[in-house]
């Protein structure tokens, strides 16, 4: 199956200043995504920026991360004075050098309470599946039994995400619309993208979304997907109202990746006890085979891991038999580019273990509440949120959890 990510660029600073040295910067978004590109302009509440390959973006700067916005400072001239940075009313300070988190950060920001405005799509003829919060909206597709999927996954969710159940007795709907031709998706593509005011947002949906075959937009609540052949429908679904729950329980689109990735194969998981949405072609490892060996198993092959018809449980059980095979900091800094088969995996269970208890999902509240606000977390800050001392301590709780394999 093709890949289903949907890597948005999202990018934060503020203050007018132009750069003076050409130097491409290595930078990473508030979802911990990195890009190399070096700064045209700073204006207002905007970064224009040129990529490699001489492409510009005009983009929001509310969501650079803290270490980028002072080294794309450091690069305009050292003019970070001319730019004082408005700390929230309680300071949450997290990433930088020397910083340390001074407050609850789940008092900061709350979730959403008022229900999303929903988006149209006119001129469609759609065979329209309702459940009690979930529709399905099909060209071409039969979506019969989808709703009721989504529904189930809403209800794992809500014990997990504070905003979700005051959404819910207000009457939230999350959409999915699934098109089985490339030209109906295109349609659809368009409509959304001449709704949106930011020309760079235009563009770059337009040279992103045809390729991915999915675009989504927490702020109305939907999601849009390309249905191919072979496709597991159920799954799916399943995947895109898990991570789209997260999501705008965050207010970001762009979650970091190993969230979007757990959240929605854990709701694969619980639906139908396999995962069947690759984020990556993972046929490219030599003869599809891990390239370490797991102790006293041989080579894990690709099978091990992910296999589309059986529980990833079992396999996530053998892969860390012998301690993690992947730990805390590459879980955070996730790359679609050079993901493998193991994290793929470990998101999962990192996910699980996160919202595994009371205790843990007021830590996951207190991330979500910094992913919010566009902080970023080290793997010691990230332990600290969830009651652990630091990453080591998170690891090993996380391992034993891992090895019961009751997720």
């Amino acid at each position: 199956m093709p890949a289903r990510f949907y890597p948005f660029l999202f990018l934060i600073f503020s203050s007018f200043l132009m750069l003076r040295a050409n130097d491409f910067l290595q930078l990473h978004s508030t979802d911990g995504r990195k890009l190399e590109a070096r700064l045209i302009l700073l204006q207002d509440e905007e970064v224009e920026i040129e990529l490699r390959d001489g492409r510009r973006f005009t983009l929001p700067l509310e969501r650079f991360s803290l270490s980028s916005r002072k080294a794309l400072m450091e690069s305009a001239g050292g003019a970070a004075e001319a730019a004082p940075q408005t700390p929230p009313a309680n300071p949450v300070s997290v990433g930088m050098p020397g910083q340390e988190l001074e407050e609850d950060p789940a008092a900061v920001a709350k979730p959403r309470t008022e229900l999303p405005t929903p988006f149209v799509f006119e001129g469609f003829r759609f065979r329209e599946r309702k459940g009690q919060s979930v529709d399905i909206y099909g060209l071409g597709v039969n979506s019969g039994g989808l709703e009721k999927v989504g529904d189930q996954v809403v209800a794992l969710m809500k014990p997990r995400l504070a905003g979700l159940p005051g959404l819910l007795d207000k009457g939230y709907r999350f959409q999915i619309y699934l098109a089985d031709e490339h030209p109906d998706y295109m349609q659809l593509l368009k409509i959304y993208v001449s709704s949106l005011e930011d020309r760079s947002a235009q563009e770059f949906l337009l040279g992103t979304a045809p390729q991915l075959g999915q675009f989504t937009d927490f702020e109305h609540r939907f999601a849009v997907s390309r249905v191919e052949e072979s496709v597991d429908l159920k799954g799916l679904s399943a995947h895109q109202v898990g991570f789209s729950l997260v999501a705008l329980e965050a207010e970001v689109e762009a979650l970091p990746l190993w969230l979007r990735m757990g959240s929605g194969y854990w709701a694969e998981e619980k639906i139908q006890k396999r995962c069947t949405v690759f984020y990556a072609n993972f046929e490219a490892y030599e003869e599809n085979r891990y390239s370490e060996e797991a102790t006293g198993e041989g080579i894990l092959t690709l099978k091990d891991i992910l296999d589309s018809k059986k529980s990833w449980v079992p396999a996530i059980q053998r892969m860390n038999k012998s301690g993690l095979k992947v730990g805390l900091a590459r879980m955070l800094e996730l790359d679609v580019a050079s993901l493998t088969p193991q994290e793929s995996a470990q998101t999962m269970g990192l996910f699980a273990f996160c919202t595994s208890s009371p205790e843990h999902i007021a830590g996951f509240q207190k991330l979500l509440s910094l992913i919010r606000q566009g902080f970023g977390t080290r793997p010691d800050e990230f332990a600290a949120l969830f009651g652990y001392a630091d990453a080591a301590a998170f690891e090993a709780e996380w391992l034993r959890y891992l090895k019961a394999g009751k997720f």
